[in-house]
């Protein structure tokens, strides 16, 4: 890996679309999700710069500012989604760059999952370490890792600055499969920095700074980070 800069912002608004919020244990598409975004910075999204609400087929498009427009922002929108619907819990969704163009396209398969708590008991049983039991007092964090064509990365290592957080990964390789997740389970309400590191390359790609909620998700699409 190389190093590389953000693009400049091409656009004064971007429209950001998911185009399939979805089940993410089933996949099907969540209608009357309430979808609202976020600047980074808020971090209890209490002032969110725009905000929709996914129709039968789980799509929305919601407009943000850009560079241009925003002063806190030189190189594009730095932000992330949190989308609620009725029987789910929360799920706070974070892009791993700055938008710079005029529309960012979620497409079905990555547009943001919700889980529901008995989802998300299965998943605790299923991947955690020993059985481990849901708390509700803590988060549940999943990372995607991608390459620079945002394809799922595998035989990557992710850690985060707790020490006391181990992934738990859908490989016995020490690193994300071919699917590219990282679970992180029972996570303590918190800042939380990513870093992805390809095994191969013994070096990281990137850091990334998330927000853990009690009783939510937060997905993070995670791809080389700019170095300049």
């Amino acid at each position: 890996m190389g190093n590389f800069s953000w693009p400049a912002p091409m656009a004064t608004s971007t429209a950001v679309i998911d185009e399939g919020v979805h089940d993410g244990l089933t996949g099907a598409r969540v209608g009357g999700a309430q979808v609202q975004v976020c600047a980074s910075a808020d971090i209890q999204c209490a002032q969110p710069v725009g905000d929709g609400e996914t129709n039968d087929a789980g799509y929305v498009s919601i407009t943000v500012p850009t560079a241009e427009t925003t002063s806190v922002a030189p190189m594009g929108f730095e932000g992330y989604q949190v989308v609620t619907a009725p029987g789910y819990l929360p799920t706070l969704a974070y892009w791993s760059f700055p938008i710079s163009e005029s529309t960012l396209f979620a497409r079905p398969q990555v547009s943001p999952a919700l889980f529901t708590s008995t989802e998300t008991a299965l998943a605790y049983s299923t991947f955690g370490d020993g059985g481990t039991a849901f708390d509700e007092d803590a988060g549940t964090v999943l990372v995607v890792v991608t390459d620079c064509r945002q394809s799922a990365a595998s035989g990557v290592e992710v850690t985060t600055g707790d020490p006391t957080l181990h992934a738990v990964y859908q490989s016995s390789d020490g690193g994300t499969g071919s699917n590219g997740y990282a679970f992180f389970f029972n996570v303590p309400p918190s800042g939380l920095q990513v870093t992805a590191t390809p095994l191969a390359l013994g070096r990281s790609m990137g850091t990334f700074g998330v927000f853990v909620r009690p009783g939510a998700w937060t997905l993070l699409s995670l791809g080389p980070q700019a170095t300049q």
